[in-house]
């Protein structure tokens, strides 16, 4: 997380309320910076992994008639 430490109450509320302010904006900016990160590295590993969905769900294109999703046929 990067370095913006949250503002100290002072006597001056204006001022404070300033820096709240500005500190919020700081973290909602980051948080959605750091989302996009993870959902780029997400999307590129799941290329990686040839499109699987997460947790290794079976896609319904790639299902095979007659097997199962542990991959045994009956």
């Amino acid at each position: 997380m990067p370095h913006h430490p949250m503002p100290v109450y002072s006597q001056d509320h204006a001022t404070y309320i300033k820096q709240m302010h500005d500190w919020h904006m700081k973290m909602h900016h980051y948080h959605d910076h750091l989302k996009a990160y993870h959902l780029e590295k997400a999307k590129h590993f799941q290329g990686l992994m040839g499109g699987a969905t997460t947790h290794g769900t079976p896609r319904p294109e790639d299902a095979v008639e007659g097997s199962t999703s542990h991959g045994v046929r009956h």
